[in-house]
């Protein structure tokens, strides 16, 4: 019998936050405010972690009501018929570094599936006011603005160039293990896919 956690998202304590920046210019910074995120693990070890995010695209803001009308529509993240963007992490290593991981995985947008990495850091385990085990992780990296059909320089009204291809997305999520379910795991299987079957948070 081995012991698999399932890691689940405090919405309250946790954001997803993204930056774009412009020639000439400070930051173009901005948030989502509706999403999702759930960590399955091993003996809570994370090198064995399965880790699925979901994002809302409709809830992108940049603090300019104009902006994020644009960011939705067609032209970017076309909320309307890609409603959802979605990451499922399908291996992890550990860095040589600092002790960090790297996290690979499929990142959805706009219908277009890619492969990407991310930087992951994880605090330590503390309990939160209901005694359930609470941790925060840190996911952060890079995606290409042409790789998905992003076009940022026209969120850039007077006309400033872009300066990087990519745009740093950062995910600052606290989960808390309030639940476990203990299984009798196929680890050959589990390893061969990568993630669990149902593809469920």
């Amino acid at each position: 019998m081995t012991t698999e956690s399932k890691w689940t998202l405090n919405l309250i304590n946790s954001q997803i936050t993204f930056q774009v920046k412009p020639l000439m210019m400070v930051n173009l910074d901005g948030v989502f405010s509706g999403f999702d995120a759930g960590i399955y693990m091993l003996a809570n070890n994370f090198m064995t972690a399965e880790v699925n995010l979901r994002i809302d695209s409709a809830t992108v803001s940049t603090s300019d009501e104009k902006r994020d009308e644009h960011l939705r529509s067609i032209d970017f993240l076309d909320a309307g018929n890609h409603p959802q963007i979605t990451f499922v992490s399908t291996s992890v290593e550990k860095s040589s570094l600092d002790g960090s991981y790297v996290l690979f995985g499929d990142l959805t947008l706009k219908g277009v599936t890619k492969k990407i990495k991310l930087s992951a850091k994880h605090g330590p385990t503390v309990y939160d006011s209901f005694g359930n085990k609470t941790i925060e992780f840190i996911f952060s990296g890079g995606i290409s603005q042409s790789g998905w059909g992003l076009n940022c320089d026209r969120l850039i009204e007077d006309g400033s160039k872009i300066k990087a291809e990519e745009i740093l997305i950062t995910c600052q999520l606290e989960l808390s293990n309030a639940r476990q379910r203990n299984l009798q795991m196929d680890l050959a299987h589990k390893a061969a896919t990568g993630f669990n079957e149902s593809g469920t948070l």
